[in-house]
């Protein structure tokens, strides 16, 4: 299993999340990989399916980020999870992940999510 972390060059708002239990997954063996925009899928060319999981503030950085994985084949008959507040550009991306770039599926949340959002330090610290 892999997580895919979206490299700072992106300025993808997401809180940190996957950075923040990097050990963790770790030692559950799924390795963190940071995506730059040129990682192809590791599973690409395989009968494998994925759960792609993307969190994030939904904005134009997030669309880039997303557009850029979408681009390099990373939801290609894969099952997609969208964690990000509902919004017209929520919806313009989960059209594109499950048309232009061929998902399986997608989920995506109904309004917004404002659970604990004040309790995840931002800007985050720059090590991991």
């Amino acid at each position: 299993m892999v997580a895919v972390v979206a490299d700072d060059s992106f300025q993808v708002k997401d809180y940190r999340i996957i950075q923040n239990v990097k050990a963790e997954l770790a030692s559950a063996g799924i390795k963190t990989i940071r995506f730059t925009g040129t990682e192809k899928p590791e599973w690409q060319g395989t009968n494998s399916k994925a759960m792609i999981v993307i969190t994030g503030h939904i904005d134009a950085q997030l669309a880039n980020f997303v557009r850029e994985l979408g681009d390099k084949g990373y939801f290609t008959n894969n099952f997609v999870v969208f964690n990000s507040c509902r919004a017209p550009l929520t919806r313009t991306l989960i059209d594109e992940i499950n048309s232009k770039y061929g998902a399986a599926a997608t989920f995506a949340y109904d309004k917004k999510i404002d659970i604990l959002l004040s309790k995840i330090p931002w800007p985050p610290s720059q090590s991991d």
